[in-house]
């Protein structure tokens, strides 16, 4: 438990690593463990220049098992999926300050994953509902409605995982079908999404 993690570049020079705590949620709290974080390095792997901390890569603690990285292709906006014991759950990140309360949880459960963040949605993937989930997003960062969902049974291709976006008008994600059951050959593929302002995508 707790072994999960996620990578994402912040579109302003560095790269995001997200750790799980390794099943020791006290180890998320512990600033001199890199279980549980949030981590921001640069191009060495170094922390980067401009942490709130010098010479520490850690820019958020507390966390038990991400799914899911993303930053606004501006930089702009922060995003972190996560799960524990009751809930799914996605963060606003916001560097050297606590993660507080979620911004959006899931009491169902359906294995929120990746998160792409475009200037109108926040994107998520759902391993377990095998679905694409759309938070529509206002300007000031909240969200203005509840998650459309597309990309499921025949319109899907399965249990999504990672997602990134390409460019405003491209995502690639990835399908983890052999995660359990039978598989075959054609189980896990790369997607391509078209994203659609107001709705889910298509995809490809």
């Amino acid at each position: 438990t707790g072994n999960r993690g996620a990578l994402a570049l912040d579109h302003r020079g560095a790269l995001l690593l997200a750790t799980g705590d390794a099943g020791n949620p006290a180890a998320a709290q512990d600033p001199n463990s890199l279980a549980g974080k949030l981590l921001r390095l640069d191009a060495a792997g170094k922390p980067a220049e401009d942490n709130p901390v010098n010479d520490s890569a850690i820019v958020i603690s507390g966390l038990h098992t991400p799914g899911g990285v993303c930053a606004a292709l501006d930089g702009s906006r922060i995003w972190v999926t996560d799960r524990d014991a009751r809930r799914d759950l996605l963060y606003r990140v916001q560097y050297g300050k606590p993660l507080g309360e979620p911004a959006w949880t899931w009491p169902d459960r359906p294995g929120i994953s990746g998160c792409a963040s475009t200037p109108e949605s926040l994107w998520l993937t759902a391993s377990a509902a095998a679905n694409l989930q759309v938070l529509p997003l206002a300007p000031d960062g909240t969200f203005r409605g509840k998650p459309n969902i597309s990309m499921q049974n025949q319109d899907g291709f399965g249990k999504l995982a990672a997602i990134d976006l390409v460019n405003e008008h491209l995502a690639v994600s990835g399908t983890m079908n052999k995660d359990g059951g039978t598989p075959v050959s054609s189980d896990d593929r790369a997607v391509i999404i078209v994203p659609m302002v107001g709705q889910g995508g298509s995809s490809d």
